[in-house]
């Protein structure tokens, strides 16, 4: 009898211990630094909202908060490398892989509406969300861009830009660059790509040596003008000095100069002006 009261006290104490230690892990508070460099939300593993979707919290610096209810999940702030390989079919139903890296992080404040959308956490985000609109712009890009265009790195570039630019936004993410490392081409379209390029340069080589004949003779025919201006400027100076010098004749100089040209001899006939000066000289 003894024995049996023993054995059924044991249960009792198994239930008190096992409530005060639920008690103790309830109320029991945990504190979380959360890096400046990354957004932290807080999920709350019990409640959803209207749409069915986890309520969630951005916090960030020291959060406190009960683990057995709140789950703390960091996202990167920062804007994280995401490079692959991705393959579309040009409008002639030929394939192409192209080698994409870009730079993408979630929209500041906006990590939780991925989380609520997606469920997805840190390490998936990247892997399957960004990867598949990556994925996507790619396929756009290529199949909207002519045949012949394929071979500029640039134009693809920057139409896989323009689209993720629309995709992105719409998930709560946004891209910092995005850049095409390579393109490998089918042989039949490198064949026409190669060809159409040779004569791409060709073309410019032509130009540039248009233009560079065109300032030659720019140049030399500044130079000829130039010479003809000068001349033309020593001319006019010759002039002016002659001209300057000869108004500045006072009147002695000029009957100076007309004694000395006079022969001796008095005119057959003498005009007013003549005998005027006649009788100033007499004087």
């Amino acid at each position: 009898m003894e024995r049996l009261l023993k054995i059924k006290g044991v249960k009792p104490v198994l239930w008190v211990l096992t409530v005060l230690f639920t008690a103790i892990i309830f109320t029991s508070w945990w504190g979380e630094r959360i890096p400046s460099t990354a957004q932290g939300i807080k999920v709350d593993t019990w409640e959803q909202n209207e749409e069915g979707q986890p309520i969630v919290e951005h916090v960030s610096g020291w959060t406190w908060y009960n683990p057995v209810r709140y789950e703390i999940i960091k996202y990167a702030g920062e804007y994280q490398e995401c490079s692959g390989n991705f393959t579309f079919f040009t409008q002639e139903k030929l394939p192409v892989q192209v080698s994409v890296s870009t730079f993408v992080r979630p929209i500041r404040m906006q990590a939780g509406k991925i989380y609520q959308s997606y469920r997805v956490g840190p390490k998936e985000l990247y892997s399957t969300l960004v990867n598949r609109l990556i994925n996507d712009a790619v396929k756009k890009a290529g199949e909207g861009t002519p045949t012949d265009k394929l071979g500029s790195f640039t134009d693809l570039q920057l139409a896989i830009n323009q689209q993720l630019d629309k995709s992105l936004p719409a998930e709560f993410l946004e891209q910092k660059n995005t850049v095409v490392t390579d393109i490998v081409l089918p042989q039949e379209i490198a064949v026409s790509v190669r060809a159409k390029i040779k004569a791409a340069e060709e073309i410019a080589n032509q130009r540039q040596q248009t233009a560079l004949q065109e300032e030659t003779n720019k140049r030399t025919l500044m130079e000829a003008q130039g010479e003809t201006a000068v001349r033309r400027e020593r001319a006019n100076a010759t002039a002016m000095a002659i001209q300057k010098e000869a108004s500045e004749l006072t009147e002695l100089q000029i009957r100076k100069m007309w004694i000395d040209k006079w022969d001796g001899k008095l005119p057959t006939y003498v005009t007013g002006d003549q005998m005027q000066m006649l009788m100033q000289m007499k004087k």
